[in-house]
C-alpha cells in the first residue's frame, strides 16, 4: 500500500511540473547469465533487463525511473523435464522511482530509492537502510525502499546534513535457483516506521559522520511464541560514527555503533544491546599503464546482551563477523576495460572461508563478459559449511545500450 501511495503522489507531482524535459537520460542494460554447481549436477539461468531513465525536468527538477525484467530457470541432471524446463515465471520488480527537487544548498528526495551511509565495504555498521538481497549470497546489491529524504549542503568543505523517513521497508529477496534453502517464506514485510539523521563534515585530512537510526533490523529473526516459531523484524536503534583518513600510501576507514534491539518473547519485550565495529585499510600501486588494488576488512561485535536469535535466512551483517575479508584487483590497462579480481572471507576459529575468482572484460564499447569461481569451506556447523557443496561457475554476458 505504501509503495502504491508513494507511487500515485510521484505520477501526481510529475503531472504538476513543467511539461518540457530539459535533459533525457536512458541506460539499459540485458545481461545473459549462466551458473553450474559441479558437485551437484545443477544449473541455473538467467536473463535480465534493467531500464534506468533519468529526466532532468527543469533546472531544480529530476525524475528517476528504474524497473528490472528478469527470467530465471533452474535445471537439476537426471530431471524429467527439459533442460530448462523448471522455468519461473518472468518477474517485473520497480528498483527505483523517486522525484528529487534540487537547490544550491538542499535537496528534497520522495519515492522509492536507495539510502547509502556506508563508508567500508561488504560489512558496513552504518548500512541500516539496506534491505538484504539473498538471490546471490556473495553479491553486495541493495534494495530500494519508499522514503522521503532531505540534504542540506553547506559551502565546501562545509557540514552536510541529512533527514530520511520511510514509512515502512520493503521485503528482504528470497534467494533463489541454486541457492535456494528450504527456509519458511517471507509473507511479511517490516512493518515499523524508519528514521534516520547524519552530519557529514570534511575537516583537514579527515571525512567524518555521526548518525543515529531509528527502525528495525531488516534481516528477519525467527523466534519460539507460544511454543510455535514465528519470524519477526526486531525493533532497533542505532547510534554510530564513521571516519575515513589517509596515511601514507594507505586508506583507513572506520565504523563503530551501538545498536539497542528489542524482540517480542511471549506478550512481553525482551532489550539488548551490542557494540559493532568495522575496520579497513586499502592502497593502490601503479605501474607504467597497470593498477593493483589491495582491501583488507575486519569486523566485530561485543558485549552483546540478547537472547540468542535464529535468523530467518544469513544475516551477512553477522556472518562476516570475526573474519578477514580482502579484495585484491588488478588492471592491466588502467582503463577498466579488463580487470582480474580476488576475494576472500576467512573465519580462523572456525575454519571456514568462501573464495572468489573473478576475470571481466569489455569484448566492446556496448558488450562486458565475466566469469568466476566461488567456492566454500568449512565443518558443517560452521558459518559457510551448509554451502560446501555448492560451489559455483559463472558465465555473464551483459550488453549495455
Amino acid at each position: 500500500m505504501t509503495s502504491r501511495l508513494l507511487l500515485s503522489a510521484g505520477l501526481l507531482c510529475c503531472s504538476l511540473l513543467p511539461g518540457q524535459v530539459v535533459a533525457e537520460h536512458l541506460r539499459q542494460q540485458l545481461q545473459w547469465q549462466l551458473g553450474f554447481m559441479p558437485q551437484l549436477q545443477q544449473s541455473q539461468h538467467r536473463l535480465r533487463y534493467d531500464n534506468d531513465l533519468q529526466l532532468d525536468l527543469s533546472a531544480n527538477w529530476q525524475f528517476n525511473s528504474v524497473f528490472r525484467l528478469q527470467q530465471d530457470s533452474v535445471q537439476q541432471e537426471k530431471a524429467a523435464a527439459l533442460w530448462w524446463g523448471s522455468t519461473k515465471p518472468a518477474v517485473f520488480s520497480l528498483q527505483q522511482f523517486r522525484l528529487k527537487y534540487q537547490q544550491t544548498q538542499h535537496s528534497l528526495t520522495l519515492g522509492r530509492q536507495i539510502i547509502d551511509w556506508r563508508q567500508t565495504d561488504t560489512v558496513s555498521v552504518a548500512d541500516v537502510w539496506t534491505v538484504p538481497d539473498y538471490q546471490d549470497l556473495t553479491g553486495g546489491a541493495q534494495q530500494a525502499q519508499p522514503a522521503l529524504r532531505w540534504q542540506w549542503h553547506g559551502s565546501a568543505p562545509g557540514p552536510e546534513l541529512e533527514f530520511v523517513y520511510s514509512p515502512a521497508a520493503v521485503a528482504p529477496w528470497l534467494p533463489d535457483g541454486i541457492f535456494l534453502l528450504q527456509r519458511p517464506e517471507l509473507t511479511k514485510k517490516p512493518a515499523q516506521a524508519q528514521r534516520g539523521v547524519r552530519l557529514v563534515q570534511n575537516q583537514a585530512a579527515v571525512q567524518w559522520s555521526l548518525f543515529g537510526y531509528d527502525g528495525v533490523d531488516l534481516q528477519p529473526a525467527l523466534l519460539p511464541v507460544a511454543l510455535q516459531p514465528e519470524w519477526f523484524y526486531p525493533a532497533q536503534q542505532v547510534l554510530g560514527m564513521t571516519a575515513q583518513t589517509q596515511l601514507g600510501r594507505w586508506l583507513w576507514r572506520g565504523e563503530l555503533a551501538k545498536v539497542h534491539q528489542q524482540l517480542p518473547v511471549g506478550v512481553t519485550t525482551q532489550q539488548g544491546q551490542y557494540w559493532q565495529y568495522v575496520l579497513a585499510a586499502e592502497r593502490e600501486w601503479y605501474g607504467e599503464l597497470s593498477q593493483w588494488l589491495l582491501l583488507l576488512q575486519y569486523s566485530d561485535e561485543n558485549r552483546r546482551q540478547l537472547m540468542p536469535v535464529v535468523s530467518l535466512y544469513p544475516d551477512f551483517g553477522r556472518v562476516f563477523r570475526r573474519q578477514l575479508l580482502g579484495r585484491l584487483q588488478y588492471d592491466p590497462t588502467g582503463d577498466l576495460q579488463t580487470q582480474y579480481q580476488l576475494e576472500w572471507a576467512w573465519q580462523p576459529a572456525q575454519q571456514a572461508s568462501v573464495l572468489k575468482l573473478r576475470y571481466q572484460t569489455r569484448l566492446n564499447p556496448q558488450t562486458e563478459l565475466q566469469l568466476s569461481w566461488t567456492g566454500f569451506t568449512g565443518s558443517l556447523d560452521s558459518v559457510w559449511g551448509p554451502y560446501r557443496q555448492q560451489d559455483l561457475w559463472q558465465m555473464a554476458l551483459q550488453w549495455f545500450f
